[in-house]
């Protein structure tokens, strides 16, 4: 199994979790391990190929670290920016996908990984200094929260593989991060472009693909699109996040969508796509990538519902 000893094509999958008391208090904990051995932080850990999906990721890191039992309210952001100085990791470029969380039951207990605990009052947050940079993700949480942007939890998930062994069709022995552009026409009408690539030859598919070591999200999803469309683009707000165990056949993917705006409708048939079309949301095609039926039916639910 993969174990990070070294940095890869591609980032780091992660998670940071705000947990919340009843109180509305924030929960940081101090690290007992390398790096930043013996700082406050938030709770956080890198996704492993054996979660189930993202949101397995946030609960079992809260348990093991704290040893807490939480659900997830909300999702905060991502944060992927290789330009950042210092970096939000030392060791590696990663992609961070941050959660709101409250706590259900259990007591914090000390482990190898933590030695202590405490509690700040929101406003108290942001005048504490944290490691990594979980100080900018308390501080994007709280205005998020504040202009109510926080985005539900509440995503339909693809459950058929959960608790499965699928590791030994695996390619990649660790997580990868990829991003997904959703494009609406003027009838709300979503374009997606058909596979001549395996997996899934012949079926549609969202305009996207792998985060390289580098790239921001907004550069990968430029750089997906020009390639796959053959048009320039504008990425727009984030929309959710599925990582699904056995989404993609053959790697453990954690997958962003972000709404975009193309520039052209001149598209280009290439080595990866050879047709393009706009779809009614309530009359989609048959053969749909990646089990991708899932979050096009949480786009339709949105859409419809603004």
């Amino acid at each position: 199994m993969y174990k990070y000893t070294e940095q890869s094509d591609h980032p780091v999958p992660c998670i940071d979790a705000v947990i919340l008391n009843e109180k509305d208090e924030i929960l940081l904990v101090k690290r007992d391990v390398s790096p930043f051995k013996g700082f406050w932080t938030l709770v956080g850990g890198r996704v492993e190929v054996g979660d189930n999906n993202i949101e397995h990721t946030v609960l079992r890191e809260v348990k093991e670290e704290t040893g807490l039992d939480v659900e997830i309210k909300n999702l905060i952001d991502i944060f992927a920016d290789p330009s950042m100085n210092p970096p939000p990791d030392p060791r590696f470029f990663v992609v961070q996908v941050a959660f709101e969380v409250k706590i259900k039951k259990g007591e914090l207990k000390i482990n190898p990984e933590v030695s202590d605990f405490k509690w700040l009052t929101l406003e108290k947050l942001a005048e504490h200094p944290l490691a990594f940079n979980h100080g900018l993700i308390a501080l994007t949480y709280l205005k998020k929260k504040k202009e109510g942007q926080l985005i539900p939890s509440n995503r339909r998930i693809y459950s058929e593989y959960f608790n499965k062994d699928y590791t030994y069709i695996v390619q990649n022995e660790y997580p990868r991060f990829a991003t997904n552009a959703i494009i609406l026409n003027e009838k709300k009408e979503i374009l997606l472009a058909r596979r001549i690539q395996p997996p899934y030859v012949g079926f549609w598919d969202f305009p996207g693909g792998h985060i390289y070591v580098g790239e921001t999200i907004e550069d990968c999803l430029k750089r997906e699109i020009r390639e796959e469309l053959g048009v320039e683009s504008e990425m727009g707000v984030l929309f959710q996040v599925y990582s699904d165990r056995a989404k993609h056949p053959k790697a453990a993917d954690v997958v962003s969508f972000y709404f975009a705006k193309i520039k052209s409708h001149n598209f280009i048939k290439n080595v990866e796509m050879d047709d393009f079309d706009y779809f009614p949301l309530d009359d989609l095609p048959e053969k749909i990538a990646f089990h991708n039926e899932y979050p096009l039916a949480d786009i339709k639910d949105y859409i419809y519902k603004k």
